[in-house]
């Protein structure tokens, strides 16, 4: 390759040189901003701010609530405790009228009182299946007395069934047949224990 054949290519090469760093220069400039210039980087960014954002607000709410229910026990428990303070007449001229005494049976009173409202729920708990095993068994009742009010309904249907068949079965009462002098006069000869004695006509057949 000749001196002016590189120098060709090298202008060549520094113009395009020239040219993608003056664009570069152009696409980043301030008067341009670069979230224009990548709109789905942004809007990705932005998604992911407002899911951080959305795990903080229920990691808070979840620990209010757990601070709310905290609160309440603590608020029933007081209740109670007052109720028994209030409930508790000390006797000013009994001996054992001391602050310890009254701070032991304080105790004794709210473990009872605990104990208490643990049977309690355990009896609500039992007394709620109870009531719905009970709703379950009326049910199954009464479906049942459908189911049988409707086999009772079809056993009467196929009695009056059977009866009215019955009578289309049965044959006819037959009439009384007076017997003629010949079969009288017959029954002198045949023993009266080996049965009836008909008497056929021969019919001529031509």
């Amino acid at each position: 390759m000749s001196s002016e054949n590189k120098k060709s290519t090298f202008s060549l090469f520094s113009r395009s040189k020239t040219r993608i760093v003056r664009r570069s220069k152009t696409f980043l400039s301030p008067k341009t901003p670069s979230v224009d210039a990548f709109p789905e980087d942004a809007e990705v960014k932005r998604y992911d701010e407002l899911e951080a954002e959305n795990k903080m607000l229920k990691e808070q709410v979840t620990k209010q609530k757990f601070m709310i229910l905290k609160l309440i026990d603590e608020l029933e428990y007081m209740e109670t405790l007052c109720k028994k303070r209030a409930a508790i007449v000390v006797d000013p001229t009994s001996p054992t009228n001391s602050v310890s005494s009254n701070a032991s049976s304080m105790e004794t009173l709210v473990a009872e009182n605990s104990e208490k409202e643990k049977l309690i729920k355990q009896l609500k708990l039992k007394t709620k299946l109870l009531e719905s095993n009970v709703a379950d068994l009326r049910s199954q009742l009464k479906s049942n007395l459908c189911q049988y009010q409707r086999s009772l309904s079809n056993l009467s249907d196929s009695v009056t069934m059977i009866n009215e068949n019955q009578k289309f079965l049965t044959p006819p009462p037959r009439p009384h047949i007076v017997p003629s002098s010949r079969s009288l006069d017959l029954k002198q000869y045949t023993d009266m224990n080996a049965g009836e004695t008909f008497v056929l006509r021969k019919f001529s057949i031509c």
